[in-house]
């Protein structure tokens, strides 16, 4: 396998950039804390992700895609285009929205990035807010309906997982589509 550290074209170079110019939005809302886990730290496993669905974590995908993407990454203009479009939704919501509730944890931030990315973001901001703050006020919750029940352990358990990832994915659909 080829390992992230060797890869060194022009696709893995605009991949690192991809990272670092949003890496200060992430953190500055405190979504993303110092030392975050890979799912969410890396632009990479988020590109991957926008293009190919939701999917489990895997090393060796990562490695694959890394190889096959390290010289050209074709779709370069498109998912920076995506992923600025989305990141500018989420900039535009107020610093609590995002640091004072659940989607300030990586995983669940994956989740609705995706989910947002997938929608082309046709969402109203405060419409988004008010989502969110309903999924938080309900995760937080000790009366929990079956779904809130089986959100919070999606968001407990291991988050690279595809089972977990999808749960996720469902719940978070059903408040903003």
């Amino acid at each position: 396998m080829i390992s992230a550290a060797m890869s060194c074209g022009s696709g893995r170079r605009w991949r690192d950039r991809l990272g670092i110019d949003h890496r200060a939005g992430y953190t500055s809302r405190g979504v993303l804390p110092v030392g975050a886990p890979e799912e969410a730290g890396s632009s990479l496993s988020a590109v991957m992700n926008m293009l190919d669905g939701l999917q489990d974590y895997s090393p060796k995908r990562i490695d694959d895609f890394y190889k096959k993407n390290d010289v050209k990454f074709a779709k370069e203009n498109d998912v920076t285009k995506r992923f600025d479009a989305t990141f500018g939704l989420l900039v535009s919501l107020n610093d609590t929205t995002l640091k004072d509730t659940i989607f300030s944890r990586p995983p669940i931030f994956f989740s609705l990035f995706l989910i947002l990315d997938d929608i082309k973001n046709k969402i109203k901001v405060p419409d988004l807010r008010d989502a969110m703050g309903e999924m938080d006020a309900r995760y937080e919750s000790e009366k929990k309906t079956k779904a809130d029940t089986k959100f919070y352990v999606a968001c407990s358990s291991n988050p690279h997982r595809i089972n977990s990832r999808e749960k996720r994915d469902q719940y978070i659909r059903g408040f903003i589509e």
